[in-house]
């Protein structure tokens, strides 16, 4: 645990000292000597400052007051502390501010220095040193291969065992190949809602989960669950990136079991060649009628002792892909389902085949505490170029009646004791008509949540009159996909929503009460140097005015060319691509860089940089598959790029006599000095090359 680690002592230690100064007066560190009544400031009113507050010598000395964004602090105070928010600062005259924080130190430290605090010690504790051993710890990948195999599988045997005269169905959602435990932990939603689906259908079966990703399971744990009893099906339900797992899995039930092999989900569906390789059946696009019309089919054969997966009778279903012909070899993609046209006649979620919901712990934006995801439609109407949403809904949006969705809400809060939900429709604030009938709903009974949802800024401007309703029926925060600061980007992504929009949606949640959140992604084509620097200044601003969470201004996600997608199309023409294997189609790898970003060309605005340990920490929140010797490497990039820099050679060039110097492949030495070259632009120390540059060498 972070508390117990030596970094943390190691910030004890040198509190400690300082607090030995302070109560020695008259302190001063601007040699102000006889002031006196010397007062301290602490940043931070979270559970970092809550440890300090335990395990310091404060021997009587006492803090005058906590600085904070958090509206809430500010009102109910913390820890016994008057909280004030950053703008109250110079007002409180104050003489020394102690930053509380490891995760945001270096961000805090970096928004203090501007406001001009002159004659006010901003106190840093943590070190480079403290913060790169942290880095090491929290981030560096110990194996590149997590999901490792044991010599020895004990297997039982099922095709001796007699059925249970219940259909018994095991559902799986695979965990990754890369990432492990440092993904988000989030419910299976599409398997609760299958399996309440087909057990709303039919009494006489029996439903189980495999969640491999939150249980952290390996292949040979998988095996050992998959054999614990017969099964007449098997459905395992992934994305692009789990399945190089979902593909070893299929191949042991296939080889160990009589089980019908049902694949469903997004990778399923875009890449059904793939997928058909390994199952008996791929399960295209909304899965919840054609796996019901399986299940009916298996439910009524005479004998499902005798070999499942040989079932003629499933060839015509609507929805599905299989191989047919001589050895399999041919491909056969059956006419599309219909959708479903009404989503309310889809079950509320079974929950508890999850286990203990607290075991999926994605706080809750703004407030957190534990959250609920929930679906109040399906579908979205853009073209975004990255995203896989059209091809699996095609463009087509269908809506839960209202009060069926608060319906669903009361449920959880009656059976699993939790209020607080995430919508995660594509579009929540879409339709008006939608939206307001959901918040007066949630007023009309009382109810006291917390949600939040996804939209679009033209959304919230265009809707604006109706936020105050929305925080009024429980909405603490809206998030939206920012993406990119630079035009030539949203043009090429076909985003459809430009700066301006972003900079006035944000305005219309801040005047409501409601927190601004943002999605966004780095490395997408058409990036520049500046456009960073601009996105950053942009979430500085909106950060300084909001109770949001600060890491709403982490680097995003990293820019994937996801299969079938009309990016992946693209992208070999608008950057260089770097992708070796299915398991990397993720946001938490680099796997493309754009042209724009490549041949720009960085010129130094000052003679000053950050730290590159600060942007590194930034950087590794977002990306899970660094080695410690990455990371060293990282920073040798950085330190040598910066000396390089000189307003004439382009990233590219940059890249190469880096490349050569400390002998990395193409795409080491491209990604280290890219990312490096971000961080540089957030900071405001480097920015694109003009036209009518005069390039001077610093």
């Amino acid at each position: 645990m972070f508390y117990e680690s030596q970094v943390f002592k190691n910030y004890i230690e040198r509190l400690n000292r300082k607090i030995a100064e302070w109560k020695n007066p008259p302190y001063s560190p601007f040699n102000k000597g006889g002031r006196g009544g010397f007062k301290l400031a602490i940043y931070g009113a979270g559970e970092h400052t809550e440890m300090i507050l335990k395990n310091a010598l404060w021997g009587g000395f006492k803090a005058d007051c906590i600085i904070d964004r958090s509206v809430i602090r500010q009102k109910s105070g913390f820890c016994g502390f008057k909280v004030i928010s950053p703008d109250e600062i110079k007002k409180a005259k104050i003489d020394a501010i102690l930053l509380s924080s490891f995760t945001y130190q270096e961000e805090i430290y970096s928004e203090l220095l501007g406001m001009n605090l002159n004659g006010i010690d901003i106190i840093r504790l943590y070190t480079d040193e403290d913060i790169l051993k942290s880095i090491k710890e929290r981030y560096a990948c110990k194996e590149p291969e997590v999901r490792s195999q044991k010599s020895e599988v004990r297997i039982k045997n099922p095709k001796s065992q007699i059925p249970n005269p219940k259909l018994e169905i095991l559902l799986i959602h695979p965990p990754f190949a890369l990432g492990n435990q440092r993904h988000k932990k989030i419910l299976p939603m599409n398997l609760l809602y299958l399996s309440a689906y087909v057990m709303d259908k039919f009494s006489d079966v029996n439903v189980e989960i495999i969640d491999g990703q939150i249980k952290n399971l390996c292949l040979d744990e998988m095996y050992q669950r998959i054999m614990e009893k017969r099964w007449d099906i098997i459905g395992i339900s992934y994305w692009t990136a789990q399945s190089p797992i979902a593909f070893k899995l299929s191949e042991f039930i296939k080889s160990n079991t009589n089980a019908l092999l049902i694949h469903g989900g997004v990778h399923p569906t875009v890449c059904p060649e793939d997928a058909v390789k390994y199952c008996d059946y791929a399960v295209m696009y909304e899965g919840e009628e054609t796996f019901c019309e399986i299940v009916n089919i298996v439910k009524n054969r005479s004998n499902r002792l005798n070999g499942l997966n040989s079932l003629n009778s499933l060839s015509g279903l609507k929805g599905i892909a299989y191989r047919n012909g001589e050895n399999k070899s041919s491909l056969v993609i059956n006419p599309p389902r219909n959708y479903i046209k009404d989503l309310d006649t889809i079950p509320f979620p079974r929950w508890e085949l999850a286990g203990d919901i607290k075991q999926y712990n994605s706080p809750m934006h703004v407030t957190g505490g534990l959250r609920l995801p929930i679906i109040g439609s399906r579908g979205c109407p853009y073209t975004c170029t990255f995203c896989s949403s059209p091809l699996m809904w095609d463009r087509k949006v269908r809506w839960r009646k209202h009060i069926k969705i608060v319906d669903e809400m009361e449920e959880a809060i009656k059976k699993i004791n939790i209020n607080q939900f995430h919508f995660w429709d594509d579009n929540l604030m879409m339709k008006r008509s939608h939206i307001t009938e959901l918040c007066n709903e949630i007023i009309k009974r009382g109810l006291k949540v917390n949600w939040c949802g996804l939209t679009r800024a033209s959304h919230i401007n265009k809707h604006k009159d109706i936020l105050p309703l929305m925080r009024e029926a429980g909405c603490v925060g809206m998030e939206i996909g920012i993406e990119s600061f630079t035009e030539d980007s949203t043009e090429l992504v076909r985003k459809g929503e430009g700066i301006e929009e972003m900079a006035e949606a944000s305005r219309n949640m801040e005047r409501a009460g409601i927190a601004p959140l943002y999605t966004h992604m780095f490395f997408n084509p058409g990036e520049t140097i500046t456009g960073y620097y601009q996105k950053q200044v942009f979430l500085n601003e909106v950060n300084s005015k909001n109770t949001a969470f600060l890491a709403d201004s982490r680097l995003g996600q990293a820019s994937t060319p996801h299969r079938k997608t009309d990016f992946e199309r693209d992208a070999k023409e608008l950057g260089e691509v770097f992708i070796d294997d299915l398991s990397n189609y993720i946001h938490q790898r680099i796997n493309f860089i754009p042209h724009s970003l490549l041949n720009d060309v960085p010129v130094k605005v000052n003679g000053n940089r950050g730290s590159p340990i600060k942007f590194l920490e930034v950087a590794l929140q977002a990306l899970f598959d660094w080695t410690e010797d990455m990371i060293d490497t990282y920073i040798q990039t950085s330190n040598l790029l910066w000396d390089r820099i000189d307003g004439k050679k382009s990233v590219k060039e940059l890249s190469g006599e880096i490349k050569g110097l400390l002998k990395l492949s193409d795409y080491h030495s491209k990604m280290f000095v890219s990312l490096s070259i971000v961080g540089l632009a957030r900071e405001g120390a480097i920015r694109s090359r003009e036209k009518n540059d005069s390039v001077i060498s610093r």
